[in-house]
């Protein structure tokens, strides 16, 4: 009985699903360095529409940002940005969606008090 034959068969049906489990994990730590990397960036953007910049100016300087400015409450604005994630697991990309929006929600005071 040959038993390399048998390894190599065995090999060839579990690579696939390893594969899958590792870039898998690697999607989803570059979905998490990405969000936290984004998280960073809507302070600065916050900042920026805080300091009396139109959205159309703090966007020309974030081109991957969709940003929108809503009221919410009284006497509070909502500000939501929205930046595109591409997976490259072909498996998560049908559960996901591809592209996948992640998506950060501020609420700030009103100046106009």
């Amino acid at each position: 009985m040959n038993r390399r034959g048998q390894a190599l068969v065995e090999f060839v049906l579990i690579l696939p699903v390893f594969l899958l489990i590792l870039f898998t994990i690697v999607d989803f730590g570059n979905l998490l360095y990405t969000k936290n990397m984004f998280e960073n960036q809507s302070t600065d953007i916050v900042l920026l529409l805080k300091e009396k910049n139109s959205v159309k100016e703090v966007s020309l300087q974030y081109k991957d940002i969709d940003i929108s400015v809503n009221s919410y409450l009284e006497h509070y604005q909502k500000i939501v940005m929205k930046k595109k994630f591409v997976f490259i697991n072909p498996v998560l990309s049908r559960i996901l969606g591809n592209p996948f929006y992640i998506v950060v929600e501020r609420v700030v005071p009103n100046d106009e008090q």
